[in-house]
């Protein structure tokens, strides 16, 4: 009996699945089966996979007869052997000692499931990878590395609404079953939710184990159907809920709200008509759980404006995140203009940094990008995109001739006083606060 089944669906992956499967196969737990089950590829995939099969004896190839990630999920678990499973997309990759950590401390302490941290990353002009912090909790929340009962939790659902950060108990996982509509988008939602709302022992470990791919262009949120694939997810939802306490009901809700968001098709100039039927059922399910109270216990500002937002005429809810994501495409250009042939730091290591820096990258320019440098101790001495980052007085000594660009989108005024204390004249200085949303498809900022 392995310790761990891995269970990979498939389709269409030769582009990524080479890297992906030899993450596995190198795991420090040796003792694994991997079941990777194909939808019918037509790509060279499945050669791939055969190659693999042949040298590795822990490597079964499945071959499903739907093209339903759900139902691939499903025939994974109904065939696993190990004693925990573990679900890994095939374009992305996993720590080399990610079943190892988890095995042993899902041992340790009989945990219905354990799962650990994750980053995003983009592969930008195929030369160079960067990697964003995925966020499960807030920093406050002392939650890691402790034995939780996530069926008292049902905030879980909103935080970490992935599937394959962890790995499942045999028994516990053979209960719950997967919606088995067609694709692969959104039939994960199902599957958390029965997870988190019947798990009564489970941990987070603090320790980065999975690498979530942010670039692939056939991933669910750019999916021409995916409002169809939401209707059925929720349709589906809608009925486990039943006898849940009204808390699980108000949580699944938000959810609703949350996925429901028309940005992804204004992102990418796409105006999806055949979608308005569905957003219309979508429309009267959030409706009428709003009308009826559901809603209350999550209501927020935050919340109460999307809400508003998506209930308006769909033209002008499109038009609305067309204008503004219209006036992030001219920040961000206007901040690559005014750069460009300059020697820069880029001042602030997180998300906003790193966006300007993949922007840079991507207009040709990065022999300009000098180093980072960040007021946080942690970051200082790391490197990013192969440029180290500096103590920012550091960086005013080392570079200083340089123009200092800073990224952040709260703290842009104090950090430009904190320039000008270190020397550095105004006109040296350029500021971007605009935000990196849809950050793994950031090329398209440029169409």
């Amino acid at each position: 009996m392995p310790k761990v089944t891995v269970i990979m669906p498939c389709l269409n992956m030769e582009k990524y699945i080479r890297e992906c499967v030899e993450s596995v196969l190198f795991q420090t737990l040796r003792d694994i089966e991997v079941l990777i089950i194909d939808a019918g590829s037509t790509d060279g995939t499945i050669e791939i996979i055969k190659e693999y099969s042949a040298k590795d004896n822990r490597v079964c190839l499945i071959h499903s007869e739907k093209k339903s990630y759900g139902y691939q999920v499903n025939m994974g678990i109904s065939l696993a052997r190990g004693e925990y499973v573990g679900i890994v997309d095939t374009d992305d990759f996993i720590a080399p000692d990610m079943y190892e950590n988890l095995y042993n401390t899902a041992k340790k302490f009989e945990l219905d499931y354990c799962k650990g941290l994750a980053e995003s990353f983009v592969d930008i002009l195929d030369t160079e990878r960067l990697t964003i912090p995925i966020r499960i909790f807030d920093q406050k929340e002392d939650l890691m590395n402790k034995v939780i009962n996530p069926a008292k939790m049902p905030d879980l659902l909103i935080k970490d609404c992935y599937l394959w950060n962890g790995i499942y108990r045999i028994d516990f996982i053979k209960t719950i079953k997967l919606n088995e509509t067609s694709g692969a988008a959104y039939q994960d939602l199902g599957f958390i939710f029965q997870v988190y709302s019947m798990a009564e022992k489970a941990m987070y470990m603090d320790k980065v184990i999975y690498y979530y791919r942010k670039d692939n262009m056939n991933s669910s949120g750019y999916n021409r159907k995916a409002f169809s694939y939401l209707v059925k997810e929720y349709t589906y939802l809608e009925r486990l809920l039943d006898k849940k306490d009204q808390k699980w009901v108000a949580v699944v809700y938000e959810k609703m709200l949350l996925h429901c968001h028309i940005s992804s098709m204004a992102f990418i100039g796409e105006y999806w008509e055949e979608a308005l039927s569905d957003i219309d059922i979508l429309k009267e399910k959030l409706k009428n759980v709003k009308n009826k109270g559901l809603l209350k216990e999550r209501e927020s500002s935050i919340l109460e404006e999307k809400y508003q937002l998506f209930m308006l005429d769909f033209s002008e809810c499109y038009n609305y995140y067309k204008e503004e994501i219209e006036k992030k495409k001219d920040a961000i250009n206007s901040i690559l203009k005014e750069i460009r042939g300059k020697d820069v730091i880029i001042f602030g290591s997180g998300n906003l940094g790193k966006f300007v820096h993949a922007m840079i990258i991507y207009d040709g320019h990065d022999d300009n990008v000098l180093a980072y440098c960040d007021n946080c101790v942690e970051e200082q001495g790391k490197r990013i995109l192969d440029k180290k980052v500096l103590s920012l007085e550091n960086a005013s000594l080392i570079y200083p001739e340089a123009y200092f660009l800073i990224a952040s989108k709260y703290r842009a005024e104090e950090m430009k006083d904190q320039l000008i204390h270190y020397g550095i004249l105004d006109h040296r200085i350029f500021i971007y606060t605009a935000g990196s949303d849809n950050f793994g498809f950031y090329k398209y900022l440029k169409k």
